[in-house]
């Protein structure tokens, strides 16, 4: 195979799926006890631009997602469920919070944090009363708007000649 990468390009793309820090696993990959942190930063960043690191990763990175069975439908489908859930659905009419139990799975993926506060009623007595915490809603959306492209600019293709100010002086 044309493509085969050194035992260090196989390390350090390993490690960088694994970290995700590219000069962590340049560090790990190669002897840098004399390099300067800059030079480890350069090096590892010329690595992830390598043609052949970089079907690697490709390849790691498929591979990781399959044995995982993770697929971009249902990772818009999580980012969805956290993106378009609405406040009102953990609260039942009178105010209250809902208890977990109540929650479907989809509403449940929207939370970061549920949990219980000790409420005074009076005379030293407490109640546990349920809190929630969603999950980051901008964040989710601004995620799903990248993963379908809507971050991009719209592309405008001209064609013809470009007019200039003196054209319209003529």
């Amino acid at each position: 195979m044309q493509n085969k990468l050194t035992p260090k390009q196989e390390l350090f793309a390993q490690t960088y799926i694994k970290t995700g820090n590219a000069s962590e696993a340049y560090r790990t990959a190669y002897n840098t006890s004399k390099m300067k942190k800059e030079s480890i930063n350069v090096n590892a960043s010329k690595l992830l631009i390598d043609t052949k690191v970089t079907l690697r990763l490709e390849e790691l990175r498929k591979d990781l997602a399959d044995s995982h069975n993770i697929t971009k439908d249902r990772l818009l489908k999580e980012l969805a469920n956290i993106a378009f859930v609405k406040e009102s659905e953990f609260y039942h009419n009178d105010g209250s919070v809902k208890m977990l139990s109540e929650l479907t799975e989809e509403q449940k993926s929207a939370l970061s944090q549920y949990g219980f506060k000790k409420i005074p009623i009076g005379d030293g007595q407490y109640e546990d009363v349920p809190v929630f915490k969603a999950q980051d809603k901008l964040k989710a959306i601004e995620t799903i708007s990248k993963m379908l492209g809507y971050n991009e600019p719209d592309k405008v293709e001209h064609s013809g000649s470009i007019l200039t100010i003196d054209d319209f002086y003529e």
